[in-house]
């Protein structure tokens, strides 16, 4: 067995169903998302070879117990390089550090401007402006609605977007699909058939359902427009539903699931707005993965910062010739006996966990400073 890799497990993932599809307009010439009355095939073609092309129905299966696991929920902007700013919870999302402008063709705003003030200011008052590097990721509290990346004016970069993983039993390829919807209604509407289901049967997962896109009347911008949205419907009757609990295969393992992680790389581009580009030319594009600033995370979370090295008395020895390690400096005091253990200094976390050095040879019991390697 190799710890890390041999108990590792994972779920195929299959790829995405969509509710859309990119259009391009006459008019400008540019791609806008938009909505279709049936599921889009495109990236798994195999399912469309077993329900045709203009489906709207299809069954389906729940992969596992756990809602946010199988239908997590966020508000979510993009670019085109990837995720942006992320919200999962109502209070703190997590965004990108952009720094400032570069000017003209990559951004809009003008060079050396920040491109995005709302996050410089709040790591400004956390006092993170120091630790976290243009590409980390920080954290920030959530304005919600009053993002101005939530508003509607010129267009909405953050939307409430919901993840929906299932399987499909009548398609021959074992592995988990996703769909994701912005829509109110459908996220409304799956989170309530879900609860329902979980009431009646004592459980969701491995539960036989049918996953259809209807039509719906509703007030667009003042006007009556007919959108589609998902909902959820067992076929058999209630009786039967409540006896199936103890007649289904467990779920699958938590640990096999697809990660959030990973399907937060999936750029959502038939549901934002040019597919990520025009919040790119806002705020930039960066090709390279955000990262996670773990001293700063800690910090905004309150954790106890290191403390700041005692003032020295004596240098350190100078290390021989060669060695590559960092010395790191501690108190001896004339009776360690007589005084209890501390427990160690935290220590800033490092890029690379190295072997301890041979601890040097005891000095004579009077207050100096010694080398010790890390």
């Amino acid at each position: 067995m190799i710890p890390g890799i041999s108990d590792v497990r994972r779920l195929p993932r299959l790829g995405k169903i969509r509710l859309g599809e990119k259009r391009i307009s006459p008019g400008s010439g540019k791609e806008y998302p938009a909505a279709l009355d049936h599921f889009n095939f495109k990236d798994v073609p195999w399912v469309e070879e077993v329900y045709g092309p203009a489906c709207k129905e299809i069954d389906i299966v729940l992969p596992h117990e756990d809602r946010d696991v199988f239908f997590y929920q966020a508000r979510m902007a993009y670019r085109k390089s990837g995720l942006f700013c992320k919200c999962d919870n109502g209070h703190t999302a997590t965004r990108v550090r952009v720094g400032p402008s570069q000017g003209p063709p990559s951004s809009k705003v003008p060079k050396g401007q920040p491109m995005d003030p709302q996050g410089e200011e709040a790591i400004a008052e956390q006092g993170l402006g120091e630790e976290i590097d243009v590409g980390d990721m920080f954290e920030m509290p959530c304005p919600g609605e009053d993002c101005p990346f939530s508003q509607t004016t010129p267009q909405r970069f953050c939307k409430g977007v919901g993840r929906f993983i299932f399987m499909i039993p009548s398609v021959a390829r074992f592995g988990c699909y996703e769909i994701d919807t912005s829509s109110f209604n459908s996220i409304v509407t799956l989170n309530s058939y879900i609860e329902a289901v979980r009431v009646a049967a004592g459980r969701v997962s491995m539960i036989p359902l049918k996953l259809r896109l209807i039509p719906k009347q509703a007030q667009v911008d003042g006007k009556a427009k007919t959108i589609h949205h998902l909902e959820l419907v067992y076929g058999g009757t209630l009786q039967s539903l409540m006896g199936r609990a103890k007649a289904l295969p467990a779920p699958v393992p938590v640990a096999a699931m697809p990660t959030v992680r990973e399907t937060d790389t999936v750029l959502p581009d038939d549901l934002m707005p040019a597919a990520g580009a025009t919040l790119g030319k806002i705020v930039g594009e960066d090709s390279t993965p955000p990262k996670v600033n773990l001293a700063a995370a800690k910090s905004a979370l309150g954790a106890p910062a290191a403390p700041p090295p005692a003032p020295e008395e004596q240098a350190p020895e100078p290390e021989p010739e060669g060695t590559a390690q960092e010395p790191f400096e501690a108190e001896v005091v004339e009776s360690p006996a007589a005084q209890p253990a501390s427990p160690p200094r935290p220590r800033a976390p490092r890029p690379l966990a190295r072997a301890p050095a041979p601890a040097k040879p005891a000095a004579p019991p009077t207050k100096k400073k010694l080398g010790m390697l890390f």
